[in-house]
């Protein structure tokens, strides 16, 4: 047995010298030779990737690159009839607007031809406010003031109550025509006073101030009041007849001063400033 022992006790020792010195160095040279190749074949696919895998790319555009151009005339030909189609559409407006254009530079013409071809009629009446009546149409009141009509010949009636009046005019083109109507069977005052401005009252209307003529009168009475400022008011009453013109010189005084003798117009009577108009 103790021979045995001496025999298997190196062999034992051998193996665990072994174990411990040889076996570690050779499994690190191992790993550590993986790693650098591992490490390798990565730097080697990441310059593969950044220079050799973009080469193709570009050589392939490069390569595309006339087929490419074969297309963009292609696709520029397709729109092609839309810019050619747009102008047709913006040119008929422009020939419609200017088709106007010389109607719009003849209108001044046809103004000035309608106006050549018309003339202007100015109607007065004595009284005022009577009705005018053009070729059966009523325009309106005395008095009109260039009332524009087409040159020829008119049928004008004048209508002032239960009178009316016949007259036929003829306009002339370019022209002004004026005419006065007075209706018959009227009277008239001449009004005058020894203070000129007075202001006259006819039946409690203003119509004027002294010196004053009142024509298209009816016949029949009337009122006249006189006044002014600083001097007694005056009143008067007239009876006209038909077709009557009267002459009146009225004496107006001063306020303060006594009545003096008459003045050789027809009896007056004096009022009182503050006295109301009676009609």
């Amino acid at each position: 047995m103790k021979h045995d022992q001496a025999q298997y006790d190196p062999l034992i020792l051998n193996l665990t010298k072994k174990q411990t010195v040889t076996q570690p160095k050779i499994y690190i040279w191992l790993f550590l030779s993986s790693i650098i190749l591992l490490s390798a074949l990565l730097v080697l696919s990441a310059w593969y990737l950044l220079f050799y895998a973009n080469t193709p790319e570009t050589s392939a555009i490069q390569d595309e690159a006339p087929g490419a151009e074969d297309r963009i005339p292609r696709a520029a030909a397709e729109p092609t009839p839309l810019p050619t189609a747009t102008p047709e559409v913006s040119q008929t407006p422009l020939r419609e607007e200017a088709t106007p254009l010389p109607t719009k530079l003849e209108t001044p013409q046809a103004e000035q031809n309608i106006k050549a071809q018309t003339g202007y009629l100015s109607l007065n009446s004595l009284p005022e406010q009577a009705d005018i009546i053009i070729n059966g149409e009523l325009i309106g009141q005395t008095p009109l003031h260039e009332y524009e009509l087409e040159a020829g010949n008119y049928s004008i009636t004048f209508k002032f109550n239960d009178q009316s009046f016949t007259q036929d005019v003829s306009i002339n083109a370019g022209e002004r025509t004026e005419y006065t109507h007075r209706l018959e069977g009227l009277g008239s005052l001449h009004i005058a006073t020894t203070s000129s401005g007075c202001e006259v009252y006819l039946n409690g209307r203003l119509r004027g101030e002294s010196p004053l003529l009142l024509e298209g009168l009816f016949p029949g009475e009337y009122t006249i009041v006189l006044k002014k400022l600083g001097y007694h008011t005056v009143e008067k009453r007239v009876v006209l007849g038909k077709g009557e013109h009267q002459e009146l010189f009225l004496t107006v005084r001063r306020l303060g001063k006594r009545d003096s003798p008459g003045s050789g117009s027809s009896p007056t009577r004096v009022l009182h400033p503050n006295e109301r108009l009676r009609n």
